[in-house]
């Protein structure tokens, strides 16, 4: 009787710790997505204004992991008029 109860202490230990881990895993990914997402669109922005892109510019996005710097900066693609305004933002 014991075994029964510790192995359905275990089991339901082990479905605590699985669903926790998923859930985790979602929030991660659903974060990265929400990064690929706005710096694609960036890129997607700065593209369509100035046709060309620098290479140092979107590495610099392509490293960047805080959505909310990367909305400031959407902003900014979306109202600067010379990719070297970007380019300050991005500093």
């Amino acid at each position: 009787m014991i075994q029964t109860i510790q192995k359905g202490i275990l089991q339901q230990g082990f479905e605590l710790g699985e669903a926790r881990g998923e859930a985790r895993g979602e929030a991660r990914g659903e974060a990265r997505g929400e990064i690929r997402g706005k710096t694609k669109t960036i890129l997607a922005i700065l593209n369509t204004k100035f046709k060309r892109i620098p290479k140092h510019v979107r590495d610099a996005l392509n490293k960047m992991t805080d959505p909310v710097a990367l909305e400031s900066l959407a902003v900014h693609a979306a109202t600067c008029h010379q990719m070297e305004e970007f380019e300050n933002a991005l500093k």
